[in-house]
């Protein structure tokens, strides 16, 4: 599986305005629900944040990443926001986000592709270089570019 396969503009806002965790997850879950990726929001959004309940996914770098493994996701997805302001992420550890990947995983058997997927963006995002350049992309051609 290709990382451009998965990314798609539509699932990209690099100027949010939402100042919240839970007004971001929201509209990154709205963004894969308009495109297809997930049948419902609400329930996807109750995975997403029973996942975060296990613990904080922000990782540093200004950079979260937050995922849910659910029923609900048709097709594995990404949903990619950036803001202007720090967000504070609800961790033990005080770290502010402005970088946001969410990850939508279908809770079925063989999401082995998709898991390769994930576990080769978070190896990259262990780049201090490459999260400082995520925080300055402009264009969804960068951010493939990136990951790819």
């Amino acid at each position: 599986m290709i990382i451009k396969n998965i990314m798609s503009q539509e699932c990209i806002d690099l100027n949010i305005k939402s100042t919240t965790k839970k007004e971001i997850l929201e509209e990154l879950i709205e963004m894969l629900y308009k495109k297809g990726a997930i049948d419902d929001r609400n329930k996807f959004y109750e995975d997403v944040c029973f996942r975060e309940k296990k613990g904080s996914t922000a990782i540093g770098n200004y950079i979260a990443i937050p995922h849910g493994q659910s029923t609900h996701v048709k097709n594995f997805s990404i949903a990619i926001g950036k803001t202007t302001s720090d967000i504070e992420w609800d961790n033990i550890d005080n770290l502010s986000v402005r970088f946001i990947i969410l990850f939508a995983v279908p809770d079925v058997e063989g999401v082995k592709d998709e898991m390769s997927i994930m576990a080769k963006i978070c190896r990259k995002l262990a780049d201090d270089d490459l999260c400082e350049k995520l925080l300055e992309v402009k264009s969804y051609e960068e951010i493939v570019e990136i990951f790819s």
